[in-house]
């Protein structure tokens, strides 16, 4: 048996043995976020979705590394699954993730109130039952990772998306974004009905200029780190949330996706993050249109991935995205190494 399929042996040797046999083509797969479009269909009679063979053939022996599975049901995730494992190169399964705010984003899941109105309960472990509810349903339709809790602070009242939050104080936020996390993700994410937790959106999103989405954060370095970053480390440091999602603001000019400090020496150096940062959608191509720090769309890429952002979530179209790494890396302007953290 190969190391890495050895469930007796360590995890950390299990994935260095993987990343040993991998080709730079199967590692920039897996960083390229795919939709469920590309990998299922409607049944039309019964509304369900269903794994498409067809658009499955169109992997090769190199599966998709994640795959955003929207209304997913566990005989889709089961088939999808199967056929990843026994029809590519080396087996790798696929991540299986999706949106869970206040709530599974799926048809019949349970609605829960949005978190500011949970945080107006000022009961955090009420957020660790929701958390715990919502990770149940995910679980049993093939959801292994969903994007939640929003840890970003309410201070702009005129910022479209403040029901999203829990509301402006630090420590009420951070003390849901915790129980949340403990909910969703237990003491063991392998179990039944456990998920790995997204956070939502690092960081000093909720404090856009003139309430604009996307528009640079009005605040300075030194009140990010007073303010909006204790919720992110009460639920990275403390409660254990693996994967962040990178936001689209900019903080002192410095946009974070492209913000190694942020990204990597804190993230993962000093709060010890298990998994990968996502980029909100758009957010790297981002450096290059709106932010303008990145000349062309290739250097906002190269520039993301040697910050801390992992995983591309429908920035670029895959072919544009994956090719783009892999010249960087083959005509040695980007490290190997860069993919293989």
């Amino acid at each position: 048996m190969e190391k890495y399929k050895d469930k007796t042996l360590p995890v950390e040797e299990r994935i260095a043995d993987l990343i040993s046999k991998m080709t730079l083509e199967e590692k920039v797969r897996q960083i390229d976020q795919y939709s469920a479009s590309d990998i299922t269909y409607e049944d039309k009679e019964t509304g369900l979705i269903k794994a498409d063979y067809e658009k499955l053939k169109i992997m090769g022996d190199n599966p998709y590394g994640v795959v955003q599975l929207r209304n997913s049901n566990a005989k889709a995730y089961n088939d999808i699954q199967r056929y990843a494992i026994e029809n590519t190169r080396l087996g790798i399964p696929i991540l299986c993730c999706e949106e869970a705010l206040h709530g599974y984003c799926k048809e019949g899941a349970t609605v829960f109130p949005q978190q500011i109105a949970l945080g107006c309960t000022f009961d955090p472990t009420l957020g660790e039952e929701m958390g715990a509810a919502i990770a149940r349903e995910a679980r049993a339709c093939g959801i292994q990772e969903t994007w939640n809790p929003v840890c970003d602070l309410a201070r702009e009242p005129r910022w479209g998306r403040t029901e999203e939050n829990f509301g402006e104080d630090t420590y009420l936020s951070s003390k849901f974004a915790y129980h949340i996390v403990k909910g969703l993700q237990g003491d063991d994410i392998s179990r039944h009905d456990k998920v790995a937790s997204e956070l939502k959106h690092y960081t000093g999103y909720g404090i856009p200029i003139g309430g604009l989405n996307c528009a640079p954060a009005a605040i300075g370095k030194h009140e990010m780190y007073e303010y909006c970053q204790p919720v992110f480390e009460a639920a990275v440091k403390d409660a254990g949330a693996y994967n962040v999602m990178c936001s689209y603001s900019s903080i002192d000019s410095q946009p974070v996706p492209s913000d190694k400090e942020l990204l990597t020496e804190v993230l993962r150096d000093q709060w010890g993050m298990r998994g990968f940062v996502r980029s909100d959608m758009c957010a790297i191509s981002m450096l290059n249109c709106d932010h303008n720090v990145a000349e062309t769309r290739e250097e906002a890429i190269k520039m993301a991935l040697e910050a801390g952002t992992d995983v591309q979530l429908y920035d670029f179209p895959h072919d544009f995205y994956q090719e783009t790494i892999m010249d960087y890396v083959s005509k040695g302007l980007m490290s190997m190494e860069t993919l293989d953290l």
